[in-house]
């Protein structure tokens, strides 16, 4: 290998925590924004406001279904609107939820997969604008969004369907529903909204069965999704304070109170946008470069304790996550005409190199040359670079706690440890 790639490997390490894990491309393009993402029955379904894939011209009607191998449009001419916005399962059928119409039904908004193709046979899901979330509770679909009157009725940004039509829930709300979720065994929404009736509930509210009931104080702007992880639900959004506590833009509520996460997400451009739960993690997606003191791209994790970045993240905005065979996807934002993808990251089994690296630490650092090496790995191999790429020093680990001793001259070396997890490079420095 040339020095300047080996030099420049070690320096990519520092920057993006895990080489073995990568992000890649799902199939071919598409030519717009991806809103959502949803694993049903052995396929990924792909929404959004494209209407290619593949290409520029019109060859798909907001949809796709991705299989593992390949990314294929769904195309009906009876279909039209601007968008996909969400997805959600009830009563084993995929169901979607937008701004689109559907044949002769001047709004549907709501639709579901017949196996074969998207439909509201009977008219009894259609509502008159966006819906931009749908949660299966209590045996109905529960629909959220930017509607309020339809047929005479004032439903006020949330309707419930029992499979025949809608009927209001409570008050509703005074703005925008964009999330729904069940947190034990309650069903939670999240939005634009501050009020539900005479009853402040900022931004996000519990139904009790008859009314809209506030979380404490609420948080103090817009929530965009919420994921549920162990005894915690978790809150995103665009907002700096949850109840009295300070946050950014994530905040978790166990029932009773609300806290912070890890410092939360910070230099946000355009919001934080998606959240997903899975196997004891929380994945956060959106337009951002920090998660706690963890620089990231678009997307980043949380364990319960910690934040860490999926390799080199997203290039563009995440406007969906979920996990289709083990693996997790993102859909970004894209500008109309635009080429888009769906990504994939390349794994999320067993430790990963993330998590290696923030269980290694070198004390003192900088040091004389003589430090400390700790971890929860025990067996290993050590190898320490000056940075002309000269091996310096080399030893083996068997044991949590590691002396070495380095005789070397002042400057900056780059320690790498290689275990079967993958390896893991630490910047130090001698100063004697």
């Amino acid at each position: 290998m040339k020095r300047t790639s080996l030099l420049a490997a070690i320096l990519l390490s520092f920057t993006f925590s895990s080489q073995a894990q990568s992000w890649s491309h799902a199939g071919t393009w598409v030519n717009s924004s991806i809103e959502c993402l949803k694993s049903y029955n052995g396929t990924l379904y792909v929404g959004g406001n494209f209407t290619g894939v593949g290409t520029m011209s019109w060859n798909c009607s907001f949809s796709a279904m991705w299989d593992g191998t390949t990314l294929s449009p769904y195309y009906d001419s009876n279909l039209g609107g601007l968008d996909f916005s969400c997805f959600a399962v009830h009563n084993s059928t995929l169901f979607t939820g937008g701004a689109f119409q559907i044949g002769s039904f001047g709004a549907s908004e709501v639709a579901e997969w017949t196996g074969t193709a998207w439909d509201d046979p009977t008219g009894a899901y259609a509502l008159n604008s966006n819906v931009y979330a749908l949660q299966s509770f209590g045996g109905n679909l529960y629909a959220g969004g930017y509607f309020t009157t339809y047929n005479s009725t004032n439903y006020n940004h949330i309707a419930v369907n029992n499979g025949s039509g809608y009927s209001t829930v409570g008050s509703g709300f005074d703005a925008s529903v964009f999330a729904l979720t069940v947190y034990n065994g309650s069903l939670y929404a999240g939005g634009g909204f501050t009020n539900s009736g005479a009853t402040a509930v900022n931004h996000i509210a519990k139904w009790n069965g008859s009314s809209w009931q506030p979380l404490g104080t609420g948080v103090n702007g817009t929530v965009k999704g919420m994921a549920v992880m162990g005894t915690d639900l978790y809150v995103i959004g665009s907002f700096t304070q949850a109840g009295s506590v300070a946050v950014n833009n994530i905040a978790k509520w166990n029932g009773t109170a609300w806290s912070d996460v890890g410092g939360g997400i910070t230099n946000v451009l355009n919001g934080v946008r998606s959240i997903l739960s899975y196997n004891n993690y929380i994945y956060v997606g959106g337009d951002f470069t920090k998660a706690g003191n963890v620089t990231v791209q678009n997307v980043a994790a949380w364990n319960g304790s910690s934040w860490s970045a999926l390799g080199s993240g997203v290039p563009n905005m995440v406007n969906a996550l979920e996990i289709f065979n083990n693996t997790l996807y993102a859909g970004p934002f894209a500008f109309a005409n635009d080429t888009n993808w769906v990504w994939k990251f390349s794994s999320l089994g067993g430790v990963n190199e993330t998590e290696i690296e923030n269980s290694i630490s070198v004390f003192p650092n900088p040091s004389n040359g003589n430090f400390i090496l700790t971890s929860e790995i025990t067996k290993g191999e050590i190898t320490i670079y000056n940075v002309q790429e000269e091996k310096v020093y080399s030893s083996t680990v068997n044991r949590k706690q590691e002396t070495v001793n380095l005789s070397a001259s002042n400057g900056i070396y780059f320690l790498q440890l290689k275990t079967e997890n993958g390896i893991v490079n630490k910047k130090i420095i001698i100063n004697k």
